[in-house]
């Protein structure tokens, strides 16, 4: 078992660490995008 749960593990971090850099630079430019034609679509509408 202990062979099969370190397997495990690994590769929960490996994912953890191919998925971690992506929702890192996923939520981050989103969010400033959808702010910032906010503020152009204020004073235009």
């Amino acid at each position: 078992m202990d062979l099969i749960m370190s397997l495990f593990l690994r590769l929960f971090l490996r994912l953890g660490a191919l998925f971690a850099p992506q929702a890192a630079l996923r939520p981050v430019p989103v969010p400033v995008r959808r702010q910032r034609p906010r503020l152009p679509a204020d004073p235009q509408g």
